[in-house]
């Protein structure tokens, strides 16, 4: 299409430069296509909603059940990566102040040396 193609406003009755009618109508989801190259219309309010919405939709990722065998994994970004070692290390720093783990077996001394 050439840049400079007129595109007529059957709403307001304005023309507009061919790129920002396909603007309105692709991204901004205000208006849409009467006849495509030549002349748009203003969406009315519930119109916008509903094409904005179907767009959300058509931009959302599938969820993991919808596609079969395939589960999306994001990256690992630093902050989570840090924080995954520094709560590994938390823990492993516990386990060595902690000492030792007893068990405590209540009942008869045979079940405490069986538990042993």
């Amino acid at each position: 299409m050439p840049k400079t193609l007129s595109v007529f406003n059957v709403t307001s009755g304005k023309r507009l430069k061919f790129r920002q009618a396909e603007r309105l109508v692709e991204k901004d989801r205000i208006c849409a296509w009467v006849e495509k190259p030549r002349t748009i219309r203003t969406l009315n309010l519930a119109e916008q909603i509903a094409a904005r919405n179907e767009a959300a939709r058509m931009r959302a990722p599938l969820e993991y059940a919808e596609v079969r065998d395939v589960r999306f994994q994001p990256p690992v970004t630093s902050a989570a990566k840090e924080y995954r070692e520094y709560r590994w290390l938390r823990q492993e720093a516990e386990a060595l102040c902690a000492g030792p783990k007893v068990y405590v077996v209540l009942g008869s001394p045979e079940a405490a040396e069986c538990a042993l």
